[in-house]
């Protein structure tokens, strides 16, 4: 009789075992896979091929640095260079490029100025995109980012600003997600080149961040069931409820929303995903909760009717 036994305990550690091992592997995975795919993420779509020496026209180097879903928007940060035609010779050494016109330039919802001579430096700005996390992990947003320059040209006899062409160059995931860039051209006034660069924002949930999700979603109801399996064992066979059983499931209840909040880049409580486990598991919880208190009572009335009988 005491081998079945010895049996079932080292198959419950064998499962264990390989159990954490593939969860170790599952998460070292999608982690390296992240990894990987921020290291590759440096090569920028761009809305046309640049060549400096294309007349008049520059070059808006940006990538995608943060997504903020509580205010709905998206930060960028951008860099702009001027074609050799619109290039001025840096005399002071700053370590930025100049421009020998005035550039100004609108990167989405703002305008930059940037004077004749002056240094085209390093800017950042915010987007709003539009969305719902309502759906978390598998919600979505759109960002529409219109980039267009006016600029007085270097021998103009007037000085009337005209459009100058816009190459841009985007890239960047923000961590915790992805993003897929597309282009299309709102102005053609030059012939060679559109003048305004459009691109169209698709941002998603990593796969990083829908696994994890998933993952502590599936562990908050193996814990709501091992516990309503509990209770109902005790129901069913009217076992004694002792204190572990109580304290196991009362600790549960007021742990499953801090379980809930480990998930990456969480909303705020009130999405299907909390509908789905959260709102179902306290809900599942309590009514264990009752079940022990009803056995509890139960019990206890036994109890004095046992006291009473042998009085």
């Amino acid at each position: 009789m005491q081998l079945p036994q010895n049996g079932r305990a080292a198959f419950a550690i064998v499962a264990a075992v390989l159990g954490l091992i593939s969860l170790v592997a599952s998460v070292s995975l999608i982690a390296t896979s992240a990894v990987n795919k921020n290291l590759n993420n440096n090569n920028p779509v761009t809305s046309a091929t640049w060549d400096t020496n294309d007349g008049d026209r520059i070059i808006v180097y940006s990538r995608a640095i943060g997504v903020d879903v509580a205010s709905q928007s998206v930060k960028f940060q951008f860099s702009v260079f001027p074609s050799a035609a619109v290039y001025a010779n840096n005399s002071r050494q700053s370590g930025f490029y100049e421009s020998n016109v005035p550039i100004n330039l609108t990167f989405g919802s703002s305008t930059f100025s940037f004077a004749k001579g002056s240094p085209l430096l390093i800017q950042t700005t915010s987007l709003p995109m539009l969305g719902d996390s309502f759906f978390y992990p598998f919600d979505g947003w759109e960002c529409l980012m219109p980039v267009f320059a006016t600029y007085v040209p270097l021998k103009a006899t007037t000085p009337v600003p005209v459009n100058l062409p816009v190459v841009l160059a985007i890239v960047g995931n923000p961590n915790g997600f992805d993003i897929n860039y597309d282009f299309s051209r709102i102005n053609d006034d030059n012939t060679l080149l559109a003048t305004d660069a459009y691109v169209t924002l698709q941002i998603l949930r990593s796969k990083t961040t829908k696994g994890f999700a998933i993952f502590i979603s599936t562990a908050m109801w193996c814990l709501v069931l091992s516990a309503v399996a509990l209770a109902g064992r005790l129901w069913v066979f009217e076992r004694k409820v002792d204190p572990p059983h109580i304290a196991f499931t009362t600790s549960l209840l007021f742990a499953l929303p801090g379980l809930r909040n480990a998930m990456p880049e969480a909303p705020a409580i009130g999405v299907l995903v909390d509908q789905i486990c959260l709102v179902w598991g306290m809900g599942l919880l309590s009514a264990c909760l009752l079940v022990y208190y009803t056995r509890f009572n139960a019990e206890l009335g036994a109890t004095k009717q046992k006291t009473a009988s042998g009085a």
